[in-house]
């Protein structure tokens, strides 16, 4: 069987593209005189652009006017300019414009702790066994934002801020388990448990549906990539080139032998 050249492009493609995760923040206008806001009150992790949108130069600097602390400096920006600086730390946090101090350009950032809730549970077979070993992530948007193992008595646990999530709980040889909407407040844990489906498959079908085609090298990418997040562990034997890993290698091995590019490539687990 051929493949085209379309389907080949589409392909690498997707393996190729990396992923990329976007983060909210609150914007800091340079004015001529000021900045806008005045003052910021943000949360622990948050990060804080500085844009110059004056015609002349403006810089921002931490600590107080000629007495900078050096925790950050843009150095010059000229107009439409950006700066960026990631608050890691909680505290109060002063800052100026060298340029336009003696204006008024000194402003505070308030950065307040981040409190902290968990998802936990169990992770069982549909005849209550406990399974150790099972992987659960938790996303947000499609971005992951924890993830956890569980141990020998089928505990996770992940300590995520507070939010909406889903998660996913996956591990080989099982169907994957998914649960929507899980509610985490601040200082609180939600239970969330999963239940894994024990399914029997052959070797290079790691969607598990029955068969080995070009979907199976693709759900190996996906997980492999983690493109989009949350991309679950292969439900049947995923290390189809018996190499000893589950890797890019084994897709494109699933894709060799599905389309037979090169002719009389080996089945799954056959090389």
């Amino acid at each position: 069987m051929r493949i085209g050249g379309l389907y080949l492009l589409v392909f690498t493609l997707c393996l190729m593209l990396p992923v990329i995760c976007f983060t909210a923040a609150i914007q800091v206008n340079m004015n001529d005189s000021a900045f806008d806001p005045d003052s910021l009150t943000i949360d622990q992790g948050d990060t804080v652009p500085w844009i110059n949108q004056a015609t002349t130069e403006h810089r921002t600097t931490s600590g107080l006017p000629f007495t900078a602390d050096r925790i950050w400096d843009s150095g010059l920006m000229v107009q439409n300019d950006s700066f960026t600086y990631l608050f890691e730390d909680p505290g109060d946090y002063l800052y100026f414009c060298m340029l336009g101090s003696v204006a008024g350009m000194t402003r505070n950032a308030e950065v307040n702790t981040a409190q902290l809730g968990c998802i936990k549970g169990v992770v069982e077979d549909t005849d209550s066994n406990s399974l150790e070993g099972a992987l659960v992530e938790a996303f947000e948007s499609w971005v992951v934002m924890g993830a956890d193992t569980t141990d020998s008595t089928g505990l996770y646990e992940m300590w995520l801020l507070d939010g909406t999530y889903d998660a996913v709980a996956s591990k080989g040889g099982y169907r994957p388990d998914t649960a929507t909407g899980i509610l985490i407040l601040s200082g609180t844990c939600s239970f969330q448990d999963f239940l894994l489906e024990p399914v029997s498959v052959e070797c290079g079908d790691v969607n598990a549906d029955g068969k080995v085609t070009f979907a199976d090298a693709l759900y190996v990418k996906n997980y492999y990539y983690q493109t989009p997040p949350g991309s679950p562990a292969p439900i049947g034997q995923g290390d189809v080139n018996l190499d000893g890993y589950v890797t890019f290698a084994d897709a494109l091995y699933l894709k060799n032998y599905y389309y037979q590019t090169p002719p009389e490539s080996p089945a799954p687990c056959e090389r």
